[in-house]
């Protein structure tokens, strides 16, 4: 197993639950609108980037399962799956900082209860 292999594994093994804890903290703290908004594309855009990850993964099993080498092609679509994936995760967790810092600060008052 590689460090890449290990990294695939932390990062979309762990998904869900990072997915889940950061709703929960959106859900249960007031905010703008606009946290909700960009945190259900972002999440949107997570949910898919993980499905689209594990069947290229499946399907590359298959090939390296049967000692098939795996497609050029395949293997960089499950690299641009988990790159997607990251980059949607990072902005989704960035979204949820901004909100909570503009909170604290008193700048934002809620719109929605």
């Amino acid at each position: 197993m590689t460090w890449e292999d290990l990294f695939n594994l932390a990062v979309l093994g762990g998904a869900p639950a990072l997915l889940a804890l950061g709703a929960v903290g959106i859900l249960v703290t007031p905010h703008p609108r606009w946290v909700s908004a960009l945190a259900l594309v972002f999440a949107s855009v997570m949910i898919v980037a993980f499905a689209v990850f594990w069947v290229v993964w499946g399907r590359a099993f298959e090939y390296a399962d049967t000692y098939r080498p795996v497609p050029a092609s395949l293997d960089l679509a499950g690299d641009i799956a988990a790159i997607v994936f990251a980059a949607a995760y990072v902005l989704f967790l960035l979204t949820a900082i901004a909100a909570l810092i503009k909170r604290k600060r008193g700048k934002v008052q809620p719109t929605h209860g």
